[in-house]
């Protein structure tokens, strides 16, 4: 079960990093942007009664694009493994060629999250939704492998995920733009650690025994994607207060969507972590009862 996280854990991750590779090099503090923004309404005399309408608007529709990509993934995950789960040469295929899959899932997911983030969502809109839905189709195929560890393990690393990074965006929504926003430049070098040991635990696969270094990569990786949705979320905030710019739902909501991702994996690879070391207490336990009787 761990390398079936492990592989998934490294297909979004590689997905991830493809993502931020596209996003530009950094973002003007939200004061300075709210100041430039505000001063450019008032002294042109655009102050419209619609603003407040369109900025609820544009969350709005960023966090439905988000919750129709959690939907549409799911729901092809699953399909696509109770497909793959009474097929055995899909089967046979995805043991055999593990690297095979791996590689060709990242190169896949990252081709396509190019094409939806670089398509023109007022210019080409059908094409913009096409690709986007292709997208989440690809990432539940990806996805669907996690079938195999069981669903209640699924289901209550999705709560865990759903509960915490909710309570991290309103937390996020409500605190101060500059403190959020600062995060950005430390998560980009936390980030790059975390692709680092993620590299070694491929080419290494026996550091992956260490318990420190499972501990690092996991509760790291958890803590990592939790500020990024903090970041993430408060961006999203402030490029929907910036009228005067053209505003992309689905590319704004693509980084909440791979951090909830990424998160949800980490979670699945602590709970099994912490179910393999319950068994081995309860296995320690009963040796020692055995010897006691003896």
């Amino acid at each position: 079960l761990a390398p079936v996280a492990g592989l998934a854990s490294a297909i979004a991750m590689g997905v991830f990093i493809g993502y931020s590779m596209s996003k530009p090099s950094g973002f003007l503090s939200s004061g300075a942007r709210g100041r430039h923004n505000e001063a450019r309404v008032v002294n042109d005399g655009e102050f419209r009664s619609d603003a407040a309408t369109k900025i609820r608007s544009r969350i709005y529709k960023t966090y439905a694009y988000f919750a129709g990509s959690i939907g549409i993934t799911g729901i092809s995950a699953y399909y696509f493994f109770n497909y793959t789960k009474h097929s055995h040469s899909a089967l046979r295929r995805m043991s055999q060629h593990p690297n095979w899959y791996l590689f060709t899932s990242i190169i896949s997911s990252i081709a396509l999250l190019f094409a939806t983030k670089f398509t023109n969502y007022h210019r080409r809109p059908l094409l913009k939704h096409l690709l986007w839905i292709a997208m989440q189709l690809n990432e539940g195929a990806l996805l669907s492998v996690l079938g195999f560890i069981g669903g209640p393990i699924i289901i209550k690393a999705a709560m865990y995920t759903a509960g915490i990074l909710g309570g991290i965006s309103l937390i996020s929504a409500s605190a101060s733009d500059e403190k959020v926003l600062k995060l950005g430049a430390y998560l980009g070098v936390a980030l790059g650690f975390l692709m680092g040991m993620s590299a070694i635990e491929y080419m290494y696969p026996s550091v992956n025994q260490s318990n420190l270094f499972q501990n690092i990569n996991i509760y790291g990786g958890l803590l990592i994607f939790g500020l990024q949705m903090a970041y993430d979320t408060k961006k999203v905030l402030v490029k929907a207060r910036q009228l005067q710019v053209e505003y992309d739902p689905i590319n704004e909501q693509m980084s909440l969507y791979l951090n909830s991702v990424n998160f949800f994996l980490d979670m699945i690879r602590l709970i099994l972590k912490q179910q393999e070391e319950e068994r081995k207490r309860q296995q320690q336990q009963q040796r020692r009862n055995e010897d006691e009787q003896d």
